[in-house]
């Protein structure tokens, strides 16, 4: 039902977002040059903990994502999960 709907108004929706998104990269540059107060910038401080932050609930995901397949609950093979493992930990460590 959701696909017959979307797919009348496809078409329409292409050129009101190609708008939008001239539109809003025209405000947008506008803003970050003359308006963005650079008084509160910290200089990058704060990105370190969020990147923190992220691998940490990237780990999180991944036990969960291991422990539904071991589980049960999913039917994707064991292998992938392994090698998730495996790229997660080069990542990690790298």
């Amino acid at each position: 039902m959701v696909l017959f709907v979307y797919s009348v108004i496809s078409p329409l929706t292409n050129f009101i977002l190609a708008f939008v998104f001239i539109s809003f990269g025209t405000l947008l540059r506008h803003q970050f040059i003359f308006v963005y107060p650079t008084g509160p910038d910290s200089g990058g401080k704060i990105w370190s903990n969020c990147i923190k932050i992220l691998v940490t609930c990237m780990l999180v995901a991944e036990v969960t994502c291991k422990w539904a397949v071991y589980a049960g609950y999913c039917r994707v093979s064991r292998t992938d999960v392994l090698v998730l493992s495996l790229i997660s930990a080069w990542f990690v460590g790298s």
